[in-house]
């Protein structure tokens, strides 16, 4: 008989993941949804083993697993603690209500299946379990049995009832199969001729659906290029002795380093926390020197997140005149963090908000910046300000960050129409998909990328536990779990813009 095993959790991922792994093993999976339904079912179905989560609501595991210890039903099954909490005093915690085992998420399948085959090997099985255990079997087929009896008989008797009516009525119907047979071909074809009409009808109603979103696309883009026109005249009307095409083309030949920036079309989609991860994960794998820059005046949030006190470099240097942004001054304010890189803070001051007369400032700051470090990351917040148009010439990879929802798709498909049109190159722009929390509306991969209409670099997929654990320890995440998954899906996109930049 297969080991039966209750899953205790709140979380319906981790129950639907985890229970599929160990069906996949041959187990017996029951589930609970919080403490007091999983009481219920270990006093029902008394499983062979429990997995048992820590943080849940009402009642958390710690609570399940002192009642489960102090029941004599259930004291005698093994209790495998399976949770994000990682710190020694909360398995100390677990060990003291009754826990035999602790695990903490996200976990290897493998390390999962041993540590249960080690539990199951452990539970002990009285002679009275197993004799029990088999009488209800012997029980239950002998019920089974004689209900097999029971239904056959009464269907023997049914048949012969049928027979005997169909008997009579068999001379009626031989008449009339012929005519049968032919309302039966006269119905079909009928039933062709629907058919067609409907798939004429469906078609017609795709033509027109596609019209339409053509003519959305068609609208979109010409609003785009109406604001791309206006903002070209506004710069033509404030144009010197030496034009701005001159000076960023002379920016950009002062440029060393590789500069990467991180957009989005609207607010609270993680561009932020996707910057640190990104500047850290760049400097564990090439030791050099990373530099991370806020580009978003009055909206500056690294500091909290990175516990990063009095930081406020970029208001400093932006205030002054263009040729005091030297390499030196510029070198001043780098802050650098226990991650290994070093980092320029935007404070988050509403007075500092849309600082449209120090264009010139910025576009010194990247070009110093790029002379300083081999990696420049920098966080361009939301929307194609006029700062953020005039860095774009000194960007070598602009990456876009999506949600996938219908709303963050649709923004930001306008978004990367504007960044062509103001002449940035589409090879030159990632796509992230940046799913944050787990939800039925999130769109899958396949759908945002048909919908968005540009190829997607990369996924990352929903962790809150991890995104956490590392706001409180006040670091990226990939720091916090190195072999994690999210882990993984930044190294994966570090490596597409490397690859990119070899180009």
């Amino acid at each position: 008989m297969a080991a039966k095993i209750l899953i205790i959790d709140d979380d319906l991922d981790t129950l639907r993941l985890v229970g599929l792994m160990l069906k996949r093993e041959g187990y017996q999976i029951l589930e609970a949804t919080n403490g007091q339904l999983g009481l219920d079912r270990a006093l029902e179905d008394k499983p062979n083993l429990i997995l048992l989560d820590i943080m849940m609501p009402d009642m958390d595991g710690y609570e399940v697993a002192r009642r489960l210890s102090q029941d004599r039903v259930t004291d005698g099954i093994p209790i495998l603690m399976f949770t994000a909490k990682t710190q020694l005093d909360d398995k100390v915690a677990g060990f003291e209500v009754g826990a035999d085992d602790y695990l903490t998420k996200p976990t290897n399948p493998s390390e999962l299946q041993a540590h249960v085959k080690a539990l199951l090997r452990q539970a002990p099985k009285s002679p009275e379990e197993a004799n029990s255990v088999q009488l209800d079997e012997l029980r239950l087929r002998q019920k089974t049995h004689s209900k097999q009896i029971e239904t056959t008989k009464q269907a023997i008797q049914e048949a012969d009832v049928d027979v005997k009516h169909a008997d009579k009525k068999y001379s009626f119907t031989q008449s009339n199969y012929e005519k049968a047979k032919a309302d039966l071909q006269k119905s079909e074809k009928e039933l062709g001729k629907r058919k067609r009409n409907f798939i004429h009808l469906e078609e017609e109603i795709r033509y027109k659906t596609e019209v339409l979103a053509s003519r959305n696309a068609e609208k979109s883009r010409l609003v785009a290029q109406l604001e791309v026109l206006e903002h070209a005249n506004h710069l033509l009307n404030e144009q010197s002795e030496q034009s701005i095409d001159e000076r960023n083309l002379q920016l950009l030949n002062e440029q060393t380093g590789f500069a990467i920036g991180l957009i989005a079309a609207n607010g609270g989609l993680g561009v932020s926390t996707l910057v640190s991860n990104l500047a850290a994960s760049l400097n564990k794998h090439f030791q050099t020197d990373i530099i991370l820059a806020e580009i978003t005046p009055g909206q500056g949030g690294l500091g909290l997140d990175l516990e990063i006190k009095d930081g406020n470099g970029l208001a400093e240097l932006i205030t002054k005149p263009t040729e005091e942004i030297t390499r030196d001054a510029v070198a001043e304010v780098l802050i650098s963090h226990k991650a290994g890189f070093k980092i320029i803070l935007a404070s988050n001051h509403s007075s500092d908000l849309n600082p449209t007369d120090h264009v010139n400032q910025f576009n010194s700051l990247v070009t110093r910046l790029s002379s300083l470090g081999s990696f420049i990351v920098l966080d361009l917040g939301v929307g194609l300000n006029r700062i953020v148009q005039n860095l774009l010439p000194l960007i070598n990879v602009l990456i876009v960050v999506v949600e996938g929802n219908k709303e963050s798709i649709t923004v930001t498909r306008v978004l990367i129409d504007r960044l062509i049109d103001l002449g940035v190159n589409k090879s030159n722009i990632l796509t992230v998909l940046n799913n944050r929390v787990r939800s039925e509306s999130q769109m899958s991969f396949k759908e945002v990328q048909k919908k968005l209409g540009h190829s997607i670099a990369a996924a990352l997929t929903p962790a809150p536990e991890l995104f956490a654990q590392a706001s409180r320890l006040n670091t990226p995440a990939i720091l916090c779990q190195p072999d994690s998954l999210t882990t993984q899906q930044i190294t994966k996109l570090v490596d597409q813009i490397i690859a990119h930049g070899a180009k």
